[in-house]
């Protein structure tokens, strides 16, 4: 495993709590999206069963995709945070209204800390580590109708958004390093939506 891969791990597992930037929680709490175009009905399908057997209580340490795609995801987010991913990001995301005024009196550190710990968190519960997994379970449960209330229909404004950042902020990004984040992103924001 390459070295910065094993570093940007390691750095991301000490900090696990956080979310994907769309709460104002706070207190130790996991804070609180463009679907895939071209993939068939049934890999979506596939892609849910998997979430959901990972989701279960007894299994949070299967990894849902290949090593080789997680080490694209984790270069490229070291690439990109290093380069103004998470400003970035939220440029694009908060011109949306019904996004910008779930941030209202919130602090772009706050927002940046929540994007930052909620990436890890995604690329950890794909992997199969179980600190990912549960991280995700939380933010799970902070998003769903009982808790923020996060419609799933905001996901793909989420989604785009990063999408836009990487783009802009990974130098070394290609097609085969976007097909690994819309793998994993998949993944993620379907346990979010299991949730709902």
């Amino acid at each position: 495993m390459d070295i910065a891969i094993a570093a940007r791990r390691e750095s991301a597992g000490s900090s696990m709590q956080g979310g994907f930037g769309l709460s104002q929680g706070s207190g130790g709490r996991c804070k609180d999206l463009r679907p895939l175009r071209r993939h068939s009905q049934s890999l979506l399908k596939q892609l849910a069963v998997g979430v959901q057997a990972v989701m279960g209580e007894q299994n949070c340490s299967a990894s849902l995709v290949s090593s080789g795609t997680i080490d694209l995801c984790w270069l490229s987010y070291s690439r990109a945070v290093a380069n103004g991913l998470l400003g970035h990001f939220y440029d694009t995301f908060l011109v949306h209204p019904q996004i910008r005024d779930r941030f209202a009196g919130t602090t772009a550190a706050t927002q940046h800390e929540a994007l930052r710990h909620g990436l890890s968190s995604m690329l950890k519960f794909v992997e199969g580590d179980r600190m990912g997994c549960e991280c995700l379970k939380r933010i799970r449960k902070s998003h769903s109708r009982a808790g923020l209330g996060v419609d799933p229909a905001l996901y793909p404004l989420w989604s785009d958004s990063l999408f836009r950042a990487l783009r802009r902020c990974d130098p070394l990004y290609d097609p085969q390093t976007e097909k690994a984040w819309r793998t994993v992103t998949e993944l993620g924001l379907e346990c979010l939506r299991s949730g709902y």
